[in-house]
C-alpha cells in the first residue's frame, strides 16, 4: 500500500508540474508563418514580417508599434503558478534613429474583450518589459499599472525598475521574471554575463483574470520610418517553473517510498 501510494504521488507531482508547463513558449519564428500561438497586432501602417526572426517595422512614428499577441489569454503568472519569466532576444537592431525606439514584451488582462491593438494603453492592468533607446543608449526597465484603463504606463510614474543595457543589445536576451507572490526580477544576459535586479513587487489579484502577451516595437520618433527599418527578435520564450509545494511534495513522496523498500531488502 505504501509502495503504491509514492507510485501515485509521482505521477500526481508529474501531472501537476507538465500542467505549470503546459504553456511554455519557446518561439524562433522560423519559416514564413507567425503560427497558432500569435497573431498580428498592427496599429495603422505598422508592418511585420517572418524570416527565422520575427522582423518588425513600426513605420508610423505616432506612437505606434508593430506587434504580435497571443489569442490564447492564459499567460498570467498567477494562474500558470510558481515563477514565469517572460522574455525576447535581439536578433538585430536595423533603426537608424537613436532615441525614442523601443522593443517590449507585456502581458495585459483582456477586460472581457479580445486582442487590441491599443492593449497596453485601453485596458486596466498592465506588466511591461520595455528596451528603450535613448539618446544612443539602451535601458532595459520593468512597468506595472493596475486599475488604469485608458492610461500610458511606459514612463516613471509606473516604472518599478531598470537596468542600463549600454549600446550594442544585438543577441542580448531581456526578460523578467514574476512570482504567485508578486516578487519581481528583471535580468539581461548578452551570452556571457548575466545582470539582474530584484527586490520589485507587482499585484497579483489583478492578475488572476485572463491575460494576453504581447511583444512588438513602438516608434515614438514622430517620423515615418521605410521598410529597411526593423528590429528583429530572434527568439520569445515563457518559462514557467512548477511551484516549491509541488516539488516539496513529490520529494516527501520519493523519501517515502526509498524508505519502504530499504525496510523489505
Amino acid at each position: 500500500m505504501k509502495k503504491l501510494l509514492g507510485i501515485t504521488g509521482f505521477v500526481l507531482v508529474f501531472m501537476l508540474a507538465f500542467s505549470a508547463s503546459a504553456q511554455y513558449l519557446d518561439d524562433s519564428f522560423p519559416g514564413s508563418t507567425l503560427g497558432s500561438d500569435w497573431q498580428w497586432n498592427h496599429m495603422t501602417t505598422c508592418d511585420g514580417s517572418v524570416n527565422n526572426g520575427l522582423i518588425l517595422n513600426p513605420v508610423d512614428g505616432n506612437w505606434r508599434q508593430a506587434a504580435v499577441a497571443t489569442p490564447d489569454p492564459s499567460y498570467s503568472w498567477v494562474t500558470l503558478g510558481g515563477s514565469v519569466s517572460y522574455e525576447f532576444t535581439v536578433g538585430s537592431w536595423d533603426i537608424s534613429s537613436n532615441t525614442a525606439i523601443g522593443a517590449r514584451i507585456y502581458l495585459s488582462t483582456t477586460d472581457g474583450v479580445g486582442v487590441d491593438p491599443w492593449d497596453d494603453y485601453n485596458n486596466s492592468n498592465g506588466v511591461m518589459g520595455e528596451l528603450s533607446l535613448n539618446d544612443g543608449n539602451f535601458w532595459w526597465s520593468l512597468y506595472q499599472k493596475t486599475d488604469s484603463p485608458s492610461t500610458a504606463y511606459n514612463n516613471d510614474t509606473y516604472k518599478l525598475g531598470f537596468l542600463d543595457a549600454g549600446t550594442d543589445v544585438e543577441g542580448t536576451t531581456f526578460g523578467f521574471t514574476v512570482s504567485d507572490a508578486g516578487a519581481a526580477t528583471i535580468y539581461i544576459d548578452d551570452g556571457s554575463t548575466r545582470t539582474a535586479s530584484n527586490g520589485m513587487s507587482v499585484a497579483t489579484s489583478q492578475f488572476n483574470n485572463d491575460t494576453r502577451l504581447y511583444v512588438g516595437v513602438i516608434n515614438g520618433t514622430g517620423g515615418t520610418f521605410d521598410e529597411n527599418q526593423t528590429v528583429t527578435l530572434s527568439n520569445v520564450k515563457v518559462i514557467p517553473e512548477p511551484a516549491v509545494g509541488v516539488l516539496l511534495l513529490g520529494g516527501l513522496f520519493f523519501l517515502r517510498k526509498r524508505r519502504f523498500t530499504r525496510r523489505r531488502r
